[in-house]
């Protein structure tokens, strides 16, 4: 009596292989696409994020009366990271941009505009609390 055999053809697993193939190249730019949409989406959450904490400490500044130096101040940005929880390592710079009317000292602590740089030099922007653009 014959015995039977109890392996795969080369030609079978060629077929197989080739679908798998074919599988591979449909699905590997579809999965590429949704990682760099999360990246964006990461971006513009860390973004949002810096905005809420800067309008935030801007808040407690004008509640304690204590004065934000413009354009640039040290506290004030340490206040805003640490609140964040952002650190260096998540982007490469971050503007805030104030409101800038004399006549009304609430506007000076109000955060009218928001420009973030990624670590691959993307920048996202924002002005008066409307939606992140890609700039």
């Amino acid at each position: 009596m014959r015995k039977k055999n109890q392996g795969f053809t080369l030609v079978e697993l060629i077929v197989v292989l080739v679908i798998l193939a074919i599988l591979a190249a449909i699905l590997v730019p579809a999965l590429l696409g949704y990682i760099d949409r999360a990246k964006d989406n990461q971006d513009i959450l860390n973004a949002r994020t810096l905005y809420t904490s800067a309008q935030t400490m801007a808040s407690e500044y004008y509640g304690k009366d204590k004065k934000i130096n413009f354009p640039q101040d040290g506290d004030f940005n340490n206040d805003v990271l640490k609140l964040s929880d952002l650190s260096s390592d998540d982007f490469q710079y971050a503007y805030i941009g104030f409101g800038k009317n004399d006549t009304d000292s609430h506007s000076k602590y109000t955060v009218e505009m928001v420009v973030y740089c990624n670590k691959k030099g993307v920048m996202y922007f924002m002005k008066d609390g409307n939606a992140w653009q890609r700039c």
